[in-house]
């Protein structure tokens, strides 16, 4: 079965479910009943099949491993079994329509499996994940018991065999890692009784009788398998072999177990996948190999934590004393960050003494890295103890995770990123799709995306941002609500996204709990600002910050209040050209809309607004017929959005005026940068009613459309 080719995962092989059991004595089972087989021709050959699956095996070929002497009649009486063999497994098999299990190609026959389906398939697919114990546990008794007599089958057979005995010493080898020594002697001992000349079974008692304090056992089970070897084939133990026997000799201390490195420490076991950040995984171990303090920024739900902890993980065998979280979500007292660390690491604190020179002398001679999540609320005091730390303790390295920068020597920022979104909207391959998809599964077991749901799926995921604990909070509605209905809860996502896992910490139950929390972090002004920002659409300028600033009665101190959103992970930036762009998260909007309708600013918002940009596209018309024409499109094309913005709510409050307006001034602009469709779009709109508007207006209006035109 070598080299097979595997059907896809989720085939349609028809509405009955099936299953193939060829580890044991050779059973089907369908929508999980077993079934009675017809007799030893009919079970050989869906055996010969099986060792082929999904591979073509020619009618010769089935004839001459069925019937020991092929007759004339021979391949008609095959074609009698294979067509009741098709009935059995196919029972819902519509007639007219091709069998879908099992196929006529060419001159032969194949039939089909999926891994989930044959057990043999999803045995190898577990041996080759590592996942020993579980692909051990479909053994029922020997590969194909009962039908070895066939060649084919027999040399199958043989091959699962070995298969298998490679799974256990692969088990065996895992049980020794993780110090299991003592439990696994009575095993092996039987194990090398049924096996004798197996070279790896017999170093793998040798090491568990070593470790179980049983040196002289461990140096009788050597010789008496050199004996075997020896008298038997003539043959002396390898050269592995060879080199344990003189360690133990000599008592090496690396034959000794050592735990695996994620056993030092309190790493929680994950009990979810982790999905998709290959790439921020491998930039986040090279910045950690070059700093010894890595912060961890972003918004709320971006998934730092998560993020910490894969990292924490994967980076365990570098610190021998262990990775230790040390989680401050749920400290409201700053002085109480020394003494969480310090309980985390097993330090009393002294009388009369700091807890952070306590710590400090403690963890000084020992390489461990420590990470501290979420200390955004605790800056100041988690900046001095982590600084206070990393300068006495030299084989220290920090990760932290905040919404904003610890702002200490030495430290090194990642901005973690969203999840990638979808491309298009058959798109189901990206790192949010593929994170929901894992979810909603998980949710509900019939879940499956289909062509006619993926476009609903791909929407979420991209008006969600790539935003992780929002797309987690969108699967959990996965059974009770259609993704269509999903997608169209968005629009008001503070409502639909609420089913958060009951042991979480409250602020990650619902998406508004996770922004509250960001929110409540700001001071008066910063929240101020946020909350105008939602009035613009896709990324702006600072001058424009600065006038909308303005315009509220704001003061002057606009820089410095964008700058700590920015910090803050509640404002992204982007350098186009030589101008800082800003521009907020969807969600984040959403929710500083909230607020600021809540505050009874957005009229004056949004009439500011579209004064704004209504000002940006007139001004910069006379340069659009310049020689600095190139440039001036570009400028305009990063607004974009906000011109769209300002346009549709002009139009929606049946403001007939301001929309006229704005639409004559863009209609050079729409015509130079090749925006046809969208122009026509709106002139088309507004044309039919220019009566009741200024005739100036009109006239601009109808301008722009026979240019357009």
């Amino acid at each position: 079965m070598n080299g097979h080719c595997y059907v896809p995962e989720r085939a349609d092989f028809g509405t009955v479910s099936i299953e193939y059991r060829a580890l044991g004595p050779l059973e089907v089972l369908v929508d999980g009943e077993a079934v009675r087989l017809g007799g030893a021709k009919q079970r050989t050959l869906l055996a010969v099949l099986l060792t082929s699956i999904n591979r073509v095996v020619s009618t010769d070929r089935l004839v001459d491993e069925i019937w020991d002497d092929a007759g004339t009649g021979s391949t008609h009486t095959l074609r009698v079994h294979v067509s009741e063999l098709r009935k059995l497994l196919e029972p819902e098999h519509d007639k007219g329509e091709p069998w879908r299990r099992l196929e006529t190609i060419d001159d032969g026959y194949r039939l089909k499996a999926t891994d989930e389906e044959f057990d043999v398939l999803k045995f190898e697919h577990l041996v080759a994940n590592g996942q020993w114990h579980a692909a051990l546990e479909l053994w029922r008794g020997d590969a194909f018991a009962g039908l070895q007599s066939r060649l084919a089958i027999q040399a199958e057979s043989t091959r699962l065999d070995e298969q298998r005995l490679a799974a256990l010493e692969g088990r065996i080898e895992a049980d020794l890692a993780a110090g299991h020594s003592a439990e696994l002697i009575s095993e092996l001992q039987d194990l090398v009784v049924a096996h004798p000349y197996r070279e790896a079974l017999r170093r793998q008692l040798m090491l568990a009788l070593y470790r179980a304090e049983r040196q002289k056992d461990a140096l009788d089970e050597y010789q008496r398998f050199a004996k075997v070897l020896g008298e038997e084939l003539g043959i002396e133990p390898g050269p592995e072999l060879r080199d344990l026997e003189e360690r133990i000799l000599l008592q090496d201390e690396t034959l000794h177990p050592d735990l695996p490195r994620s056993a030092i420490g309190n790493l929680p076991a994950a009990v979810t996948s982790f999905v998709g950040r290959e790439g921020d995984i491998a930039t986040a171990r090279r910045l950690l190999s070059d700093t010894r303090l890595l912060t961890l920024t972003g918004p709320g739900g971006v998934g730092k934590t998560r993020l910490s902890l894969e990292l924490g993980s994967a980076a365990a065998e570098s610190y021998p004393n262990g990775v230790w979280q040390v989680e401050l979500a749920s400290l409201r007292d700053p002085d109480l960050v020394p003494t969480t660390v310090a309980a985390v690491m097993g330090v009393d604190p002294q009388p009369d003494r700091d807890v952070e020179e306590t710590l400090a002398e403690r963890l000084a001679g020992k390489q461990l890295l420590i990470l501290l999540d979420n200390c955004e609320h605790l800056l100041d005091k988690t900046a001095r103890l982590a600084e206070t730390l990393l300068q006495g303790c030299p084989g220290l390295t920090m990760i932290a995770t905040s919404r904003e920068p610890l702002g200490i020597g030495g430290e090194t920022q990642y901005r973690v990123p969203p999840l990638e979104t979808p491309s298009d909207d058959a798109d189901a391959s990206s790192e949010s799709a593929r994170l929901f998809i894992d979810r909603a599964t998980a949710r509900d077991l019939t879940f499956e995306v289909t062509p006619d749901n993926t476009r609903f799926l791909t929407a979420i995921c991209t008006h969600l941002d790539g935003i992780p604990l929002a797309i987690e909070l969108a699967a959990v509605r996965v059974g009770s609500l259609t993704l269509n209905q999903i997608a169209e809860g968005l629009e008001n996502r503070f409502s639909l996204l609420t089913g958060g896992s009951r042991t979480s910490d409250t602020r990650q139950q619902t998406l508004e709990a996770t922004l509250d929390w960001s929110h409540d972090l700001l001071t008066d002004e910063e929240q101020d600002l946020l909350r105008r920002l939602s009035v613009f659409r896709g990324s702006f300028g600072l001058d424009a910050v600065a006038a909308l600033d303005a315009s509220m009665a704001a003061g002057d101190a606009t820089l410095d209040r964008i700058s700590n959103l920015v910090s803050k992970s509640l404002v992204g930036t982007e350098r186009v050209g030589g101008e800082m762009r800003y521009e907020l998260l969807e969600t984040v909007r959403q929710y500083a809309r909230h607020k600021l309708r809540a505050a009874g600013e957005e009229p004056a918002a949004v009439e500011w607004h579209t004064a704004w940009y209504t000002g940006v596209i007139r001004s910069a018309e006379p340069h659009l017929t310049s020689r600095d024409q190139l440039e001036w499109l570009e400028r305009l094309e990063k607004d974009h959005d906000n011109f769209r913005a300002a346009l549709e709510r002009s139009y929606s409050a049946g403001d007939l005026t301001a929309a006229v307006r704005l639409v004559g001034h863009l209609s050079w602009f729409w015509f130079l940068h090749s925006h046809y469709r969208e122009g026509n779009l709106w002139l088309n709109r507004l044309i039919p009613l220019i009566d009741d508007v200024e005739p100036d207006l009109a006239a601009r209006l109808l301008i722009g459309a026979g240019r357009l035109l």
